[in-house]
């Protein structure tokens, strides 16, 4: 039998041996990998610009008076009178503030792509392109190990 070899680890959450895939504790065998590839998801930002373009616009309308003409109840918080503009400008503003949020979260990330007999799995995503590729070229040399 070959002897078992550690081909990359992390020191955290990912070890490649000339036999086994391990990742947070799940172990996948290198000869059950039939291919491995690197995989960009791109993630759609139109849903949060859309949000901060109402928000912006929701501010301008309070600000230049669109809703002076709308008549509402008079809601007073404490000593502050609530009219239609400034309630479309606080609403703007979260919405903004929500946007804002949503866009430095959301970002694009990468993934290691393994295909076995259950199908295609993502065991690995991560921001890092270098970070992925390293772990795609080891498992990549993981399988050429198997096939000797």
């Amino acid at each position: 039998m070959k002897e078992e070899t550690v081909i990359y680890t992390d020191g955290k959450k990912v070890k490649i041996t000339t036999h086994e895939f391990i990742v947070n504790r799940v172990k996948y065998l290198v000869k059950g990998i039939a291919a491995v590839r690197m995989r960009f998801i791109h993630y759609y930002k139109y849903a949060p610009l859309t949000l901060l373009f109402l928000g912006i616009a929701g501010i301008i309308m309070g600000i230049t008076g669109v809703f002076d003409k709308v008549h509402l109840h008079a809601i007073h918080i404490g000593n502050f009178l609530l009219t239609a503009n400034r309630f479309s400008v606080i609403i703007g503003l979260v919405m903004s503030s929500v946007s804002l949020f949503w866009l430095s979260v959301v970002n694009d990330k990468y993934a290691v792509v393994i295909t076995t007999a259950e199908g295609d799995i993502n065991p690995v995503t991560s921001k890092k392109k270098d970070y992925i590729h390293q772990i795609v070229a080891a498992l990549k040399a993981a399988l050429r190990f198997q096939k000797f």
